[in-house]
């Protein structure tokens, strides 16, 4: 049992944050003893190590010790009346984790008669569940059910147990944490399960102590947190499974000790913790002592500050697009974008909710921000851009319909990170092709193609609303610097109800609605210093613009080739900064 007494029972940090996570614990005690003592069953595992815990008011408490003796005694006999429903399924150690950690915690205080029934039920059920022929779906089912093998191993000193577990981790664990950072739900990235499939990952990682996975599992965490804005909004479009409005539920019960984890390198993990758990509420405080625990034991100190170094690193620059999983290209396929903004764009999935749904300049609360059934969108002649994913490439042509018609450039239009050559985007419905430019402050769309009467919306932010002013040429919000920038005509404004998720309850929301019958338009999101200049786009197929960051030209005239397909080489479009402010 060594290596779970290594991480389990290592010495704990008295500090201003453990007794803070410790009295959320104590609190959650205090308040469901008396139901929990009078229950049949055995108690929250965070009962065990608060008995154990120094910093604990619980500490060394003995109704504590009685009733977990009492909950390891109970499910021991349990077990070796084969009563365990689960035992042959991956499932098995959504309840087994927590038993095991209590008894780690409470082992030396325990009778000899309740530690030997233990080891011998652990031994008759290991028989069983290791052998079980459901991994489970790629994702938290399968990373769960590895982690029950290691467990089982450990708390039997059995090698040949804990090897099994090792090989079926090699197999299974790159799969659900890409070296990207993506954490795979089946399909791809899910803003409910991927917090399940990471926890499962890294408390192997953890308990296995396998330092190399280190990096993966910090780098998953920066995934994590770039699929939200600075001001915790999720992207809502790439999901394999569900969807939420506003925030990840399960990321504080799932996450929160992986960031405890990864604050000893980069302590501004701590920070995103603090503001999530806020976020959280007390709609997740409860839930928040399970995860509580292991914080307590990684934790490295109270996350006072960061060196100019890690603030660098923290803040860096992403332009990021993701579509690999584990069986290489997914049928979800996105961009992160950050700069002095957030944003996304999902060019192919299952959510309605495809394009770009959310923009938040800053720590602002996002300028758009759709609900369910109330998106973002651009509708023309049987186009959807929210409700559609872009098309594919035609069988017979290139790389064939397994292709996107997705063209990302992230390194510009000659591909070598030249700074005058901003990242762009390039992505198609049938007639209508859309062009998405990244600055440092801006991010510029523009949309061409023969669709005929042309009608896009854009889905203004109802959870944390800012009253629109609209301008020429420009829509501007009160108390937020970011802003939208038309390229011809004025919007109406449109009211629309959309599924609050988290609160179930529908919510209305304000639509900013262009209407057009112009074959190019052009939108940007941007503070006040972006400006559209000459538009060019009916017949030299060229739009300048400018903004802080200096004057750009985009030429779109060779995004076609002779087919009439998207060009997927060098000849596509052509973006480039061509005077800088202050310049001669």
């Amino acid at each position: 049992m060594t290596k779970l007494r290594n991480v389990l029972r290592r010495p704990i940090n008295d500090n201003a944050r453990t007794r803070r996570y410790q009295e959320r614990i104590d609190d959650a005690i205090g308040a469901g003893i008396q139901s929990v003592n009078e229950s049949a069953g055995w108690p929250p595992h965070y009962y065990a190590f608060s008995w154990l815990s120094p910093i604990s008011r619980w500490h060394g408490n003995e109704q504590i010790l009685e009733m977990c003796q009492r909950g390891l005694a109970d499910w021991s006999k349990r077990s070796l009346n084969d009563e365990l429903s689960d035992i042959r399924n991956w499932d098995h150690t959504w309840s087994f984790e927590g038993i095991a950690y209590a008894y780690i915690w409470t082992e030396d205080a325990l009778t000899q008669e309740t530690r030997e029934l233990f080891l011998k039920a652990c031994a008759h059920n290991a028989s069983i569940f290791t052998q079980r022929t459901n991994m489970g779906t790629v994702g938290n089912q399968c990373m769960s059910g590895i982690l029950g093998d290691l467990l089982y191993g450990c708390l039997l000193d059995d090698e040949a147990l804990i090897q099994l577990s090792r090989q079926r981790f090699d197999e299974f664990g790159p799969k659900v944490i890409m070296e990207s950072g993506q954490v795979n739900e089946q399909y791809g990235p899910c803003p409910n399960y991927s917090s399940g499939a990471f926890v499962f990952t890294f408390m192997y990682v953890l308990l296995a102590e396998i330092e190399e996975w280190r990096p993966r599992i910090i780098q998953a965490l920066r995934w994590f947190r770039w699929m939200h804005t600075e001001s915790l909004y999720v992207f809502p479009g790439p999901s394999s499974r569900k969807y939420y409005s506003r925030w990840m539920i399960h990321l504080p019960l799932h996450t929160f000790a992986g960031l405890e984890y990864a604050s000893a390198t980069q302590p501004m993990f701590l920070d995103f913790r603090d503001r999530y758990e806020a976020l959280a509420g007390d709609r997740s405080h409860q839930h928040i002592c399970s995860t509580d625990t292991i914080s307590i034991l990684l934790n490295t100190g109270e996350g006072s500050g960061t060196n100019l170094q890690q603030a660098t690193e923290w803040n860096q620059p992403l332009t990021e697009f993701y579509e690999q999983t584990w069986f290489l290209r997914s049928p979800i396929k996105y961009a992160l974008v950050r700069r002095k903004y957030q944003t996304a764009i999902c060019f192919t999935g299952w959510l309605p909710m495809m394009g770009l749904q959310t923009w938040a300049w800053g720590q602002e609360p996002p300028i758009i921000h759709p609900l369910h059934g109330a998106v973002s969108s651009t509708l023309a002649w049987g186009i959807d851009t929210a409700a559609n994913s872009s098309d594919h490439y035609y069988y017979g042509h290139g790389a064939g319909v397994m292709a996107p018609a997705v063209i990302w450039r992230p390194h510009g239009s000659s591909r070598e990170s030249l700074p005058d050559e901003p990242p762009f985007v390039l992505w198609r419905h049938k007639q209508l092709i859309q062009l998405a430019i990244f600055t440092e402050v801006s991010t510029v769309i523009i949309h061409t193609g023969e669709t005929g009467r042309r009608v896009t919306r854009w889905a203004l932010n109802p959870i944390e609303p800012a009253t629109p002013v609209i301008e020429t040429g420009v829509v501007r919000f009160e108390d937020r610097i970011g802003r939208i920038y038309s390229l011809k005509g004025r919007p109406n404004i449109e009211e629309g109800v959309g599924e609050y998720r988290e609160e179930n309850e529908e919510r209305n929301l304000e639509l900013l609605t262009w209407e057009t019958e112009d074959n190019e338009s052009a939108f940007a999101f941007s503070n006040d210093s972006f400006e559209f200049l000459r538009d060019d786009l009916s017949s030299g197929r060229t739009l300048d613009f400018k903004d802080e960051t200096g004057t750009y030209r985009a030429d779109i005239s060779n995004i076609l080739d002779e087919d009439g397909y998207l060009h997927r080489d060098e000849l596509t479009a052509q973006i480039k900064r061509i005077h800088v402010d202050g310049e001669a």
